[in-house]
């Protein structure tokens, strides 16, 4: 593997003998050196500008240290790091920690993913919620990334998700983050026992299918926290422009004190802020939706949030306010602010919506219908508003 250190020119003596100890592993040159790409033992590395050329695999059982200041260039369309152990990536407000493209021009898609298997050693908390182990994002950057078969620029398979916290995941050809889990042996995945993104910045984030901003799929009595996000400028082809969460029977999601705004689905969209599936336990609070759109060449449901509670389920709404999101379809726009489909329980209280609007292109008679708010309860559900 080639991985370039920008800087001046060191013989090994004195790379050795005269820089930090966690630097003793890379080789320090102006001009271009080799390394290995397989980290086969616990290894450190200092901050610098790294020029990734092969794809960097991180062993089952192996801790990668970045420390603040490393930057990470990844140089083509399918590279990428794949972490089977520990990663802690921990900068400072003052010295982030970033993957990035190595071009002049930097694009989307530029290079490959972050992806955690299912031996990653995921991030484990204490009973406040504060981080304890296990791998983390903590002050870094993820920009650029989405190329080869990339499905999210922080791909997560393992059965807890590193914790994300005051991160920015930008500029990326697919999902900002896919937490997802164990893939499943007959196809699909088993989704997560547990993830936190907190005090995160996610935008300009495109997916071609679920979730723009972030897509959570939550296993059966797993838990999934985001709070305190602001989601901007994220798409999705199809549900969840800025999130989209699935959560399974027991599972528990919280979403609270974000913000979404100018989020998007196209084609036959739905949730352009927020799609929530809950066979579980949801709540909903304190989040700011604001111009966000849901578009469909048949329907388009849900500009602001569009909530779906299956029979075993239950999902709280409270406190959230909601302004100037759209729905639009060829055939109608459901639920401007809210779409609500409920076989299970539903509450929605001390929500504020205003300037939300529902439409349609004419089709057949068609129009909007729930500019604010669209319920729909099967015989099985209640809905309290």
């Amino acid at each position: 593997m080639r991985i370039l250190l920008s800087g001046l020119c060191f013989t090994l003596a004195l790379l050795l003998g005269a820089v930090p100890a966690a630097w003793a592993e890379l080789t320090v040159c102006s001009s271009g050196c080799d390394v290995p790409n397989i980290v086969d033992a616990d290894r450190t590395w200092a901050a610098g500008a790294y020029r990734v050329q092969e794809h960097i695999q991180v062993h089952p059982g192996v801790t990668l240290t970045l420390e603040p200041g490393v930057t990470l260039r990844f140089t083509t369309h399918e590279m990428g790091l794949q972490v089977g152990g520990t990663l802690i990536a921990r900068g400072t407000a003052e010295q982030r920690i970033t993957f990035t493209s190595d071009k002049t021009t930097p694009a989307p898609e530029d290079w490959g993913t972050i992806l955690f298997t299912e031996t990653a050693v995921g991030a484990s908390f204490d009973a406040k919620g504060s981080y304890v182990s296990g791998s983390i994002f903590e002050r870094c950057v993820v920009e650029y990334a989405g190329g080869g078969a990339a499905q999210g620029a922080i791909w997560v398979q393992s059965p807890r998700a590193p914790y994300v916290y005051k991160s920015t995941i930008r500029n990326n050809g697919v999902s900002g983050m896919r937490l997802v889990g164990p893939p499943k042996a007959g196809g699909g995945n088993e989704g997560v026992q547990e993830a936190r993104v907190r005090e995160s910045e996610i935008s300009g984030n495109s997916a071609s299918g679920y979730g723009g901003g972030i897509y959570v799929s939550v296993a059966s009595s797993g838990v999934a926290t985001l709070s305190g996000n602001t989601l901007s400028g994220n798409s999705a082809s199809g549900y969840g422009g800025g999130i989209y969460l699935s959560v399974a029977s027991s599972g528990v999601a919280t979403l609270s004190g974000n913000t979404l705004s100018g989020n998007s689905t196209s084609y036959d969209g739905g949730g352009g802020g927020i799609y929530l599936s809950s066979s579980g336990v949801a709540t909903l609070s304190g989040n700011t939706l604001s111009g966000n759109s849901a578009s469909g060449y048949d329907e388009g449901y849900g500009g602001g949030i569009y909530l779906s509670v299956a029979s075993s389920g239950t999902a709280t709404l409270s406190g959230n306010t909601l302004s100037r999101n759209s729905a639009n379809g060829d055939n109608g726009g459901y639920g401007g602010g809210i779409y609500l489909s409920s076989s299970g329980t539903a509450t929605l209280s001390g929500n504020t919506l205003s300037g939300n609007s529902a439409s349609g292109d004419g089709y057949a008679g068609s129009g909007g219908y729930g500019g604010g708010i669209y319920v729909s309860v099967a015989s099985s559900g209640v809905a309290t508003l």
